[in-house]
């Protein structure tokens, strides 16, 4: 089995750090998504990318498409709007 080295979106750290710092617990899980997050109840699946133009993979998408929860977050704001959604 060929093995790849899974690249980290550069903004990553501080998107984990802000989820923690407000309330979020994170699991690093990769696949199929980057992260695991959960609080008061609510678990989602998060897909960090890195910019607007950071695309989605083919089995990420197809996860979605079978209505699986999953977020994009690229950016502090993504963090901030999540935690306005009740």
């Amino acid at each position: 089995m060929r093995q790849f080295a899974a690249r980290v979106d550069r903004n990553q750290e501080e998107i984990i750090t802000a989820l923690q710092r407000t309330g979020w617990a994170v699991e690093r899980i990769r696949q199929p998504t980057d992260l695991l997050i959960a609080k008061a109840g609510r678990m989602l699946l998060c897909e960090v990318k890195d910019g607007p133009k950071a695309k989605l993979r083919p089995s990420q998408q197809r996860i979605i498409a079978r209505g699986f929860p999953v977020i994009v977050i690229r950016s502090l704001d993504d963090v901030e709007r999540l935690n306005q959604v009740r």
